[in-house]
């Protein structure tokens, strides 16, 4: 843990797609983390995003997509079920599973599986 920055990988199951969890005490520590060191190549205008409670970002390198999710101490539940909607919604789209009755459940559990990965995660900065 740097600076009081918890930065892991969640799994996106079963997709296998890796995702870059950064949690910090500030949602700004967490922006400038992941600007600084997790993808300095795009540039992240922190400013854009210093309101927010959370964010869920995907980048784009040489054709391979890569997703992070940046929350931070004070994110309320409803906005990391936000996020994590959005990281379900992006992955399943990229991967080309679209929304129906028939694919609802695997959304469901997908969204849980998350829940549980990143509620970890969140348990293991707070004991640091």
């Amino acid at each position: 843990m740097e600076d009081n920055i918890l930065s892991e990988e969640i799994i996106v199951n079963p997709f296998e797609t890796r995702v870059r969890v950064v949690v910090s005490e500030t949602i700004e520590k967490g922006l400038t983390y992941w600007r600084d060191n997790v993808e300095p190549k795009h540039g992240l205008n922190i400013s854009d995003y210093i309101k927010a409670n959370g964010l869920t970002l995907r980048m784009v390198n040489d054709g391979v997509s890569y997703y992070g999710i940046i929350l931070c101490l004070s994110s309320p539940y409803s906005t990391i079920a936000h996020e994590l909607f959005h990281l379900v919604m992006a992955v399943a789209n990229h991967k080309g599973a679209s929304w129906s009755e028939e694919s609802d459940e695997w959304y469901a559990y997908c969204l849980s599986d998350l829940w549980e990965q990143v509620a970890e995660l969140m348990n293991k900065y707070k004991k640091l």
